[in-house]
């Protein structure tokens, strides 16, 4: 599934919310970023047509009744899907860029990393010797 800037903007929002979401409640943990009602409803609606979230219901809010949103599409599954799309050297390199510049990477973490991909070699070698 292919997302936009803001529709990936407003995935993260849902990624951190513990619990469905109305529109305001999108704006007000939009750190950043200032969203039009329009324009926030309108991707809304997209993300909801691509499958990414769906109504959960709604509330009432004052005098507004506002729908509520969750998530369909998780952010493990959503980066997955963007993984398997690259070839592997764009994968390590992304994977390496990022590591770099990502200040609390620490020897715990390249060590899981190493794991991971000794455990993903063991693996691809028992499909081979098949």
């Amino acid at each position: 599934m292919d997302l936009s800037k803001n529709e990936l903007q407003i995935m993260t929002v849902f990624w951190s919310a513990d619990g469905p979401l109305t529109g305001a409640e999108i704006i007000k943990a939009s750190e950043g970023k200032e969203w039009k009602e329009r324009s926030l409803h309108s991707i809304l609606n997209n993300l909801v047509e691509k499958g990414a979230i769906e109504i959960n219901g709604s509330i009432r809010d004052g005098k507004v009744l506002s729908r509520t949103f969750v998530p369909k599409l998780s952010f493990v599954d959503y980066y997955e899907q963007i993984f398997v799309k690259c070839a592997p050297v764009e994968l390590f390199q992304a994977m390496s860029a990022a590591m770099r510049k990502r200040p609390a990477f620490d020897s715990e973490t390249a060590d899981k990393i190493s794991e991971i991909l000794q455990e993903l070699q063991e693996g691809l070698r028992e499909k081979v010797d098949k």
